[in-house]
């Protein structure tokens, strides 16, 4: 797999690409916390999925009520990446 990472990352180096960053994904190793504009959640229990889910049938909203737990970030592109990610 690492292999042809590496391949197709050389082979697309060329490629003029637009990079975007959203923040309706919560992918990082802890969770962000609930928010209704998430998309995509990771790293939580059973529970709380089992919940998120309950409320968007019931309510159709994501959260009960939203908690930030840890603060969003807007990734910059043009900067290193130890400085890409200032917390919003």
């Amino acid at each position: 797999m690492h292999v042809y990472c590496v391949v197709l990352g050389v082979w697309l180096s060329a490629i003029d690409v637009n990079r975007q960053h959203s923040v309706q994904f919560d992918t990082e190793a802890v969770s962000r916390g609930c928010l209704n504009h998430h998309i995509v959640s990771h790293k939580q229990s059973v529970d709380k999925f089992k919940a998120k889910h309950h409320s968007l049938i019931e309510t159709g909203k994501l959260c009960e009520k939203e908690n930030r737990l840890r603060p969003e970030y807007e990734y910059n592109w043009t900067v290193p990446p130890s400085e890409c990610c200032k917390p919003q």
